[in-house]
């Protein structure tokens, strides 16, 4: 784990990705996607945050928060029968979704 760039993050896992120019944070609530590298004077040009808050299979299931669990360049969260993965490679940030 490492300490952000963002202020209201706390320390989380990160990727940069320099093909994309941005850089992910994946924190227990989700991920914050902001630009790799900050202009001077430190403002974002931009923000993207994803979290997954539910699911339906059987009528909608609400997601409690998940630590990320790092291997390689790939970041897992693991809430029960849905995993929810993504992998940070030369061609971007790829998300995908499995339920068992």
């Amino acid at each position: 784990m490492v300490t952000t760039q963002v202020e209201e993050l706390s320390a989380g896992y990160q990727a940069p990705n320099r093909a994309g120019e941005f850089r992910t944070y994946f924190t227990a609530n989700g991920l914050v996607i902001i630009p790799r590298q900050l202009p001077d004077g430190g403002a974002l040009p931009w923000r993207l945050e994803l979290r997954l808050s539910g699911w339906s299979g059987s009528g909608m299931q609400t997601l409690l928060s998940a630590p990320p669990v790092v291997q390689e360049n790939r970041v897992d969260y693991r809430r029960g029968g849905l995993s929810e993965w993504y992998v940070n490679d030369e061609a971007g940030l790829k998300q995908v979704f499995r339920i068992d």
